[in-house]
């Protein structure tokens, strides 16, 4: 499932999709992982300084400092509350 779910989105990717996701473990880590290159969204509730799951830290640091990232206007940290969002694009 993991290997696949990698596979496919970076298959997807290259026909012009995005891939959007919570960043959850698992799939949804490996669906970011192989779409890193061509685009991927990854929706953070507690903001970027709180990553959950704790272990995908490193992933959302990737994909905030990709060259084509824009975060949300809707920012906050420290488990504020609200949602931020990042965009990395190939």
């Amino acid at each position: 499932g993991i290997k696949r779910a990698r596979t496919l989105a970076a298959e997807l990717g290259r026909d012009g999709y995005g891939i959007v996701s919570g960043l959850a473990r698992g799939i949804d880590t490996a669906a970011h992982q192989g779409s890193l290159a061509t685009g991927t969204i990854g929706v953070l509730a507690g903001g970027l300084d709180l990553p959950y799951p704790p272990e995908n830290a490193e992933l959302c640091n990737e994909i905030a400092g990709s060259r084509n990232t824009a975060p949300s206007p809707l920012t906050a940290s420290s488990g504020g509350g609200w949602s931020m969002l990042f965009i990395s694009g190939g």
